[in-house]
């Protein structure tokens, strides 16, 4: 009997989980059968998909595209035409595929981005949502460490399992050179605006900062749900909105240091950015920030005072600025989206073949 081709299934249609699975199944070789959501802001290089209505369709759309996907994702299952599943997560019907493809008595595979919902995420439907799909998979695909662990010692979820970091996100054409220390620097935070991301610890720290040591500082991005960022200060600018890809490549080439002042985290895209276009960066001590950056980065407490400093002291000092930037151009040779979708194929060959 011939063997069936691995199915592959992404829901989602921007932000970091869209741009870390648009990588990974562009590199897929022996022709997956790719579903996405028909609704994408953001560009990818995937040829060939099928369709799905999720996210940006009213619910009429996505009921009826989600139940009829479903369905035949259990018909064809069982016909054998597949070999695997491949679920890039989160989204609020990985579950339902999971059940559905557990018939068919082969592997699926779940990429998990969070072990917990951040904060102005989380509630308690959303979290058993990713629990459920969690333990109805096979083999879990995690970003970090950080999360594989999380999942064991919070839920006692414990699978074979592959670590697969972020690779590096591209918005244009990357610098070649060091960054060198601007007299003012600009700062950036870069992303969505949302409360576990600390923008309200970052404004804290900004009051004690020196406002002669920088130029500005720019928030930038979409707010989730009802949080918004509200600061009058003449050197901070804010901008709330989703942000094209040739606005996120002007900041990036605008910034001279890019801040993570983050109350909790997993794993971050926005920090790819920062190793690909060797921005010097400030980021907490939460998540799986130091599993990313290694000693490229400059890792403060979550607290405001710390963060003020630690501002203060990058602005400022020239050497460890270049020494930041020098650890960022090496450390930018290890995320070969390449290499990382080599390693994904090699893990999910192995377990379709047994």
């Amino acid at each position: 009997m011939k063997k069936g081709k691995l199915l592959v299934v992404m829901m989602y249609s921007d932000g970091g989980c869209f741009q870390y699975a648009k990588e990974l199944i562009a590199r897929l070789t022996d022709n997956p059968v790719v579903y996405m959501n028909s609704y994408q802001p953001e560009t990818h290089n995937i040829a060939n998909y099928y369709p799905l209505k999720t996210f940006g369709f009213s619910s009429w759309e996505r009921i009826f595209s989600i139940v009829r996907f479903v369905l035949n994702v259990f018909i064809s299952g069982l016909r054998g035409k597949y070999s695997g599943l491949l679920l890039f997560g989160p989204s609020p019907w990985d579950n339902y595929v999971v059940q559905a493809f557990s018939f068919c008595k082969k592997p699926v595979f779940y990429v998990v981005h969070d072990g917990e919902m951040h904060l102005g995420d989380k509630n308690d439907k959303t979290q058993n949502r990713l629990l459920n799909a969690t333990r109805g998979a096979d083999y879990l695909i995690f970003l970090s460490n950080q999360v594989k662990n999380q999942i064991k010692r919070l839920y006692g979820i414990h699978k074979p399992s592959l670590v697969l970091p972020h690779g590096l996100i591209s918005y244009g054409e990357v610098p070649v050179s060091l960054r060198q220390r601007k007299e003012k620097p600009v700062l950036l935070f870069l992303g969505r605006l949302s409360r576990y991301k600390g923008i309200d610890l970052l404004l804290e720290a900004m009051e004690q900062v020196d406002n002669n040591v920088y130029k500005k500082l720019i928030i930038a991005g979409a707010p989730v749900g009802d949080y918004h960022v509200t600061v009058e200060h003449p050197q901070i600018e804010v901008r709330e909105e989703w942000l094209a890809e040739a606005d996120i490549l002007a900041y990036l080439q605008e910034a001279d240091i890019l801040l993570f002042p983050y109350l909790e985290a997993s794993q971050s895209g926005v920090a790819t950015l920062a190793i690909n276009y060797l921005l010097p960066s400030i980021a907490t001590q939460v998540g799986a920030f130091e599993e990313q950056f290694g000693e490229a980065a400059l890792f403060i407490e979550p607290d405001s005072t710390a963060l003020a400093e630690a501002i203060q002291l990058l602005c400022t000092d020239t050497s460890l600025y270049q020494d930041l930037s020098e650890k960022l151009a090496i450390l930018r040779e290890h995320y070969s989206w390449q290499y990382l979708s080599e390693s994904l194929t090699e893990f999910i060959k192995q377990h379709t073949a047994k």
